[in-house]
């Protein structure tokens, strides 16, 4: 129990198979070490996430207009991803329309 205190989330976690008070007891802190662990992750998807958004909106703001996400963001980020790329199309239709417009009228 002090190495999970402590924050070691490798240790094996012993006696989980007995059936009296120590083996409950190293039931509940395998169980604390998976949700544990499980946050972890999640916190590491959401950092990797915000990370991505903000290269992609730094490129987005200084003008590339091509930019979409390629990148598999996972089911929870789907949405993101699918309203990051629709405004990037958004934004980049009309200046499309505008180079050929400016292309027409250049070829008389």
């Amino acid at each position: 129990m002090e190495t999970l205190a402590k924050g070691d989330l490798d240790s094996a976690v012993a006696y989980t198979d007995d059936e009296d008070c120590v083996g409950r007891m190293t039931k509940a802190m395998f169980k604390f070490r998976a949700l544990t662990l499980a946050r972890m992750e999640e916190r590491e998807a959401v950092q990797r996430i915000v990370q991505l958004l903000n290269e992609y909106l730094h490129r987005l703001t200084n003008g590339d207009l091509t930019v979409f996400i390629e990148e598999e963001v996972g089911d929870d980020y789907a949405s993101l991803k699918e309203n990051f790329n629709g405004a990037s199309r958004a934004l980049g239709a009309p200046i499309g329309r505008v180079g050929e417009a400016t292309v027409t009228i250049m070829s008389g």
